[in-house]
């Protein structure tokens, strides 16, 4: 079909006739697939009260029977939040093998597991001291590889010169016999990488804030992850160093709407700010 509309392929089509990227356009056929599934969400989107992209989320893991929690949580929650939500409950029911389209909205305790787990990711890569891992013996000399939490297929998309490279470096990683210790090539490079970043990368300057915060803007619309330190209390206006006055902002929030007047945080980090426009 795009190429009797003179378009080479189906996603020159989409970005050139319908100025959707295909990502876009994918995500809004999946969307239309499971909404005759869920009429409560349909109705919503008729009407205008949902957005596209939180109309996208909730239908990666509502059920006829779920749908109504999970629309509790979309009125109450911005994007950034209801994705946080999504993300949470996805990862859990992965751990445990459910499927993902017939998912409750996620427990605190689940929430706080994610956030977790993000942190440990950071830990073991600006840290020394590891954080949820498990040593694996391997004649390699590569330990502290994460323990599965689940299968989840991996598709990396990689320049034709670098895909080369990984697959000439399988094929000595097969040669050299490592798979004998139940390491995957994969595997293998991860724990090649956080191995070499140990020992160069480290948090830099309120790099504990930053860690709390999950190197997250905290701004509950923004999902930038450029950040700065701010102080709630200025300290112009005799604010201090101590974490419960300092939050994570990227250089937009933090310069433009913050001391430009647009934005204000109040309160104690991290679970008692009240943001104002």
């Amino acid at each position: 079909m795009a190429r009797a509309l003179g378009h080479t392929t189906v996603d020159d089509y989409y970005r050139e006739a319908l100025g959707i990227a295909p990502s876009s356009m994918a995500a809004r056929i999946a969307l239309a697939r499971r909404v005759p599934c869920l009429y409560r969400l349909e109705a919503r989107i008729h009407n205008g009260a949902i957005g596209f992209e939180t109309a996208t989320l909730l239908a990666r893991v509502a059920a006829p029977t779920t749908e109504a929690a999970w629309l509790v949580l979309a009125d109450v929650l911005t994007v950034k939040l209801f994705r946080e939500q999504v993300d949470a409950a996805e990862l859990h029911a992965r751990v445990q093998g459910l499927p993902l389209h017939s998912l409750s909205p996620p427990t605190h305790d689940q929430v706080e597991d994610a956030r977790d787990l993000e942190r440990a990711v950071f830990t073991m890569v600006l840290t020394d001291d590891p954080v949820g891992v498990v040593p694996v013996e391997c004649d390699d000399g590569i330990d502290d590889v994460p323990e599965a939490l689940g299968t989840v297929p991996l598709r990396l998309t990689l320049p034709e010169d670098i895909a080369m490279f990984w697959r000439d470096l399988e094929c000595l990683f097969a040669d050299a016999g490592t798979a004998s210790c139940d390491l995957s090539f994969v595997a293998f490079l991860v724990a090649a990488t956080l191995a070499n970043w140990r020992g160069v990368a480290r948090l830099p300057a309120y790099g504990d804030i930053y860690l709390r915060d999950r190197f997250r803007c905290q701004n509950p619309t923004c999902r930038s992850r450029n950040c700065t330190p701010h102080h709630i209390v200025f300290r112009s206006h005799g604010g201090g160093d101590e974490p419960s006055n300092l939050v994570s902002l990227c250089e937009r929030c933090h310069l433009d709407l913050v001391h430009g007047r647009h934005l204000t945080v109040t309160g104690q980090a991290p679970d008692a700010l009240t943001w104002t426009r």
